[in-house]
């Protein structure tokens, strides 16, 4: 009984890490050239920190979107140590918004090319997939593998 309870746990636990995907990925110095600035995919990214009670407020909702949301890949930067602040920083005014912010990439040829959706406090699911959705719809690559929207120039 007690190895069927601790076999229980173990399996609940594992279920929760695994129901929370891997819908977001943890942006860094490292990786973010390989996974946002060389990639042909429109980018929401978080900018928060994780001791800031509004982020870790606006997380659980940020996740939900990214998880039903297949029209952009979903990233994070935490501020918290100097390499994450650093990245966040190469965003011009980002860091002066307030946490959490949301940004949208949207050419990974200017990987510092954003439209800032939430600016310092959090948002609902809703609010947040509105945002997103006026931001993202429509677009495609052209030719020159540039986010355009149809009838319109570059963004």
């Amino acid at each position: 009984p007690e190895d069927t309870m601790a076999i229980r746990g173990v399996l609940l636990c594992l279920m929760a890490v695994l129901s929370t995907g891997a819908a977001v990925t943890e942006l860094t110095t490292e990786n973010f050239d390989a996974e946002v600035a060389n990639s042909n995919n429109v980018w929401i990214i978080e900018v928060a920190s994780k001791m800031c009670g509004s982020c870790k407020e606006m997380a659980p909702r940020f996740k939900k979107v990214a998880k039903s949301y297949a029209q952009a890949k979903f990233g994070v930067i935490y501020v918290d140590k100097k390499p994450g602040l650093k990245l966040a920083q190469s965003f011009d005014g980002v860091m002066e918004q307030g946490l959490p912010s949301v940004i949208v990439l949207k050419d990974a040829t200017s990987a510092t090319k954003h439209v800032s959706i939430v600016k310092g406090d959090p948002v609902s699911a809703s609010q947040l997939k509105t945002a997103i959705d006026k931001q993202v719809s429509g677009l495609a690559k052209d030719g020159n593998g540039v986010f355009v929207r149809q009838g319109n120039t570059e963004l």
